[in-house]
């Protein structure tokens, strides 16, 4: 399992603003966004699979409007796992 450490950081007010926009843009609050940012970062890579919104795009579906559902039911999880799994909280599926 990962372990998990909290850290203290000190953002310019603008660059937060946009933090925070870009995290409700998709569906995650602040702490997770910049997990992810990292990660990809250092990785050159999402995460998971279940985070590349790129691969929506490409799923094959009968009726367009499923594509929406899908869509939805990405930024429903990725919201449960932020609210479940806060920074103090050990990610099962981690």
């Amino acid at each position: 399992m990962t372990e998990y450490r909290s850290i203290n950081l000190r953002f310019p007010v603008d660059l937060l603003d946009q933090v925070d926009q870009a995290a409700k843009a998709s569906g995650l609050d602040r702490s997770n966004w910049l997990r992810a940012a990292a990660f990809e970062k250092l990785n050159g890579t999402q995460p998971s699979a279940s985070r590349d919104w790129e691969l929506v795009k490409d799923v094959k579906t009968v009726d367009p409007r499923a594509r929406e559902i899908i869509k939805d039911v990405l930024l429903r999880l990725e919201r449960l796992e932020g609210a479940v799994f806060s920074t103090d909280k050990k990610d099962p599926f981690a």
